[in-house]
């Protein structure tokens, strides 16, 4: 088997003693045959396939089959750009093969015990180091490396277990009352839901959203604010909080899970349970600032969970990302004087809430918007975040990132101007994911906001989540 000379640009500190074997198998190396095992038991393929993590090193292996081989890729590495390698700087190109390991007999079956790796090839040197790689079991391997005589060095890697994405729904959000004829009814949960019961969504971890706690809430809204709330939720008919916003008996559920759901999401991306998660709920919340209900509004739920990763789980960085046809003005006021908050906004202008202007930066310029002329589409919308807002939110180096996605800036949308369509929301979807895989390490949930023509809304959050089940 022929050999894949590999080398990642800055891959390794070359000095430093913890550096040893497996490391240049994982930046710099080729085994270039496979040898016979010592143990002749079979086992299928599928026992090393998959993602797998080192010990005490932020990096991972993805082995995979290519041809008649097992390859090893690297995903992530703490001493490594994976996006540039020497000998072929394409930056579209994430990962290179590592490592090649024969499939024995062609039967999709390999050797349990061990297999000799041949050589393992040391661009840097010249050299070829003697290497193996023993199967422990079905979550364990064990690979040894030697940089030299006598610095060998065995690790046992750990299979990455397998992360999908959360969706969190509930019946409340289709009981929130609101009166005839408005806008915010429950259908647009129903056309929500129906359309996560596609078969390409089987794999959604399905979870039911808890109740906000007092503390959450009012990480973001007053106590006397949050007092107002709930002291004046209506046993029956409805209470209205301003010209657009009510609450009737089943509301006040509603709106506690709808935040709840938010941050139960945080909290299970920290416990290491999803890569991502979409709540998928009703009212929206981003118009909701931390003294007052507005335009369908009652609490922030993407704000509370941004504040819930800093406060519970120690993030210093924490980004709420918006791309509602309306501008979120109860996020940026919540956000504005906090310097470890970042808020970004593309929106119609002029348009409700008559907020986000391009020149309101934040007390500590922390704060982006993009307003958008009505009739603008496609081309100005990839421009605003591929431009200002994206690079604006790598240079802010977000730990935690929070989406709020409205989807009535859809060509279609009965309350907007602009002229976007699902690719756009996919788009810009997994350009989010990139910069949280790059900043983040991967930790990004989405809130529903706004989209009021129904098909479009449906349409929309399919691409949407599918997006983030690919990232």
């Amino acid at each position: 088997m022929s050999g894949v000379r590999v080398c990642l640009q800055n891959c390794v500190r070359w000095g430093q003693a913890v550096i040893v074997g497996v490391v240049a198998l994982m930046v710099g190396g080729t085994f270039a045959s496979a040898a016979m095992p010592l143990n002749e038991t079979p086992d299928t393929i599928e026992a090393v396939l998959g993602e797998w993590e080192p010990p005490d090193m932020d990096a991972v292996i993805s082995i995979r089959e290519c041809g008649e081989t097992l390859c090893a890729e690297l995903v992530r590495h703490k001493y490594a750009d994976i996006n540039t390698d020497i000998n072929n700087p394409d930056p579209v190109m994430r990962a290179r093969p590592l490592l090649g390991v024969r499939i024995l007999d062609g039967l999709r079956r390999v050797k349990a015990d061990r297999w000799k790796g041949g050589e393992l090839y040391d661009p840097r040197t010249g050299k070829t180091y003697l290497s193996k790689l023993k199967v422990i079991d079905n979550n364990h391997l064990k690979i040894t490396g030697c940089i030299g005589p006598g610095l060998c060095k065995g690790y046992v890697w750990r299979r990455v277990p397998h992360m999908t994405t959360l969706l969190y729904t509930h019946a409340a959000f289709r009981n929130h009352e609101v009166p005839p004829g408005h806008v915010e009814h429950p259908g647009r949960y129903e056309v929500v839901e129906k359309a996560l019961e596609d078969k390409v969504f089987a794999t959604l971890d399905r979870r039911i959203p808890p109740q906000v706690s007092v503390e959450d809430i009012e990480r973001i809204h007053s106590t006397s604010y949050r007092e107002l709330v709930e002291e004046n939720a209506p046993a029956q008919g409805l209470a209205q909080f301003d010209a657009d916003t009510f609450l009737g008996p089943s509301s006040l559920d509603a709106v506690r899970r709808a935040a709840g759901g938010a941050v139960a999401a945080v909290d299970a991306l920290y416990a290491g349970e999803a890569k991502n998660a979409f709540i998928a709920a009703r009212p929206p919340g981003h118009h909701a600032e931390p003294e007052r209900a507005m335009g369908f509004c009652v609490f922030n739920g993407a704000a509370i969970a941004a504040k819930h990763a800093a406060g519970v789980h120690g993030a210093k960085r924490v980004a709420v990302l918006d791309f509602d046809v309306h501008h979120g003005n109860g996020t940026e006021a919540a956000f504005w004087h906090d310097e470890g908050a970042f808020y970004a906004s593309s929106h119609e202008w002029p348009q409700y809430p008559g907020t986000g202007r391009e020149t309101d930066r934040g007390a500590f310029d922390n704060i982006a918007n993009a307003p958008l002329a009505t009739g603008a589409g496609t081309h100005e919308f990839r421009q605003a975040w591929g431009e200002r807002l994206l690079p604006a939110l790598s240079d802010f180096g977000p730990d935690f990132i929070v989406i709020s996605a409205g989807f009535d800036a859809h060509r279609a949308d009965p309350l907007g101007g602009l002229q976007l369509d699902e690719d756009d929301f996919a788009w810009l979807t997994r350009e989010i994911a990139g910069v949280a895989r790059d900043k983040a390490q991967g930790r990004l949930i989405s809130v529903l906001e706004g989209g009021y023509d129904l098909p479009a809304l449906a349409a929309s959050t399919a691409v949407h989540v599918k997006a983030l089940m690919e990232a």
